[in-house]
């Protein structure tokens, strides 16, 4: 199996002008899960090629695996294709030569070429394993959950007419007298607004107490023209689309590639399309028609005249050639001033005195109780407990 540096530049995905991304497999590693899945199926098996304890026999490790036994190299020439099914060969590390680890090699690849993969080795870290664990325990009581209690209520007793002193409550029996003063309501933000109540002099009828003045359309008459000023297409003309050496961006596969560039490990292929322009042949040219005058002509409106009055007018719903009547000179309105919304009050709540009728009363209580009916205790732990653990 061949492997790469971090330095050696890598493809892992290709992204289509359309956008679409697509992983790329690498067939062996897909070579190894496929071994691993067979040899998972089949059973698994560990096989010693060699424990370090004795001479070695390169039979039986690995192809190309070298160990060292009493100042002498051995290599090993047991071929992968010839291992046993679903085993894994163990063989005694040459680096850990003061701890009982094996490395571990598996066979991968296709059946008739394949060869010898190191997954790893046996080596545990057990520094952090725990030992033993003392504990020097300080305890306490305390009470438990199902304990329980029986409570005894007071008998209480009340007295009227006591006198006045330690243990005596004065109790309202009555009202003698109510007075209530200093109750009121202020203006406090005067928001007025200025209201129109008539106009002078208008009654009844407005049309009988104003002057009145008409209002006429101005017109004028503009005569139009007939015939078309559209002209003619020319005829007998040909076209031909050709490619103007430029290209537009596209994201449709099948157009060319353009633009080709790998980021971050992904190979990206660009698209365009080529800009195209329509060029056309001479032929002879198309006509023109020249229009002329109408022989009717047609009267529109162009504004409106003041002939009497002053003031703003209004004139709506008028044909040409109508003359109307509106209403000027109304003159100065007749005001009046009323409360506007914004207004506010601020409004003070009287003062109210009662005085009240009272009696002097005595209360006594006695007989109250807590009974422990049940005393469950239960011994725990005090936080002064320490707890001493030991690591391999």
């Amino acid at each position: 199996m061949a492997y790469v540096d971090n330095n050696t530049p890598v493809i892992e995905k290709i992204t289509l002008p359309s956008g679409n991304s697509y992983w790329i497999a690498d067939r062996e590693i897909r070579d190894v899960v496929d071994t691993l899945s067979q040899t998972i199926a089949g059973g698994v098996s560990y096989n010693v090629g060699w424990d370090g304890t004795s001479e070695p026999v390169v039979g039986n490790i690995p192809a190309g695996v070298e160990v060292e036994y009493q100042g002498q190299t051995y290599t090993g020439t047991l071929v992968a294709n010839n291992a046993a099914p679903g085993a894994f060969y163990l063989v005694k590390s040459s680096t850990q030569t003061d701890m009982d680890v094996y490395d571990e090699y598996v066979p991968v690849g296709e059946a008739g070429s394949k060869t010898w993969e190191l997954i790893g080795n046996t080596q545990a870290d057990l520094s952090d394993l725990v030992t033993a664990v003392s504990l020097t325990k300080q305890t306490d009581t305390v009470i438990g959950s199902d304990a329980t209690f029986t409570i005894t209520q007071p008998t209480v007793a009340l007295a009227t007419g006591a006198t006045a002193g330690e243990g005596v409550v004065s109790v309202a029996t009555g009202i003698s007298s109510a007075s209530a003063s200093g109750g009121g309501a202020a203006w406090n933000s005067k928001d007025s607004k200025t209201v129109i109540t008539s106009y002078p002099g208008v009654t009844g009828s407005a049309a009988s107490s104003v002057t009145p003045t008409t209002k006429k359309l101005a017109t004028t008459t503009v005569t139009g023209v007939s015939g078309s000023t559209t002209p003619s297409v020319v005829q007998g003309r040909t076209s031909q689309t050709t490619a103007t050496g430029e290209a537009t961006a596209s994201t449709t596969n099948t157009d060319w590639l353009k633009g080709v560039s790998v980021t971050n490990k992904v190979l990206t292929f660009g698209a365009a399309t080529p800009a195209t322009q329509t060029t056309y042949s001479a032929n002879a040219p198309g006509t023109i028609t020249v229009p002329t005058a109408a022989s009717s002509a047609t009267t529109v409106a162009t504004g409106a005249t003041t002939t009497t009055g002053s003031g703003a007018d209004v004139v709506t719903d008028v044909e040409v050639g109508d003359t109307v009547t509106v209403l000027t000179g109304l003159g100065t309105p007749n005001t009046a001033t009323v409360v506007g919304t914004s207004a506010t009050f601020t409004n003070t709540q009287p003062t109210i005195t009662v005085t009240p009728s009272t009696t002097n009363i005595k209360a006594t209580a006695s007989g109250a109780n807590t009974a422990w009916n049940n005393k469950d205790s239960v011994t725990v732990l005090k936080s002064t407990t320490d707890v001493e653990v030991t690591k391999g």
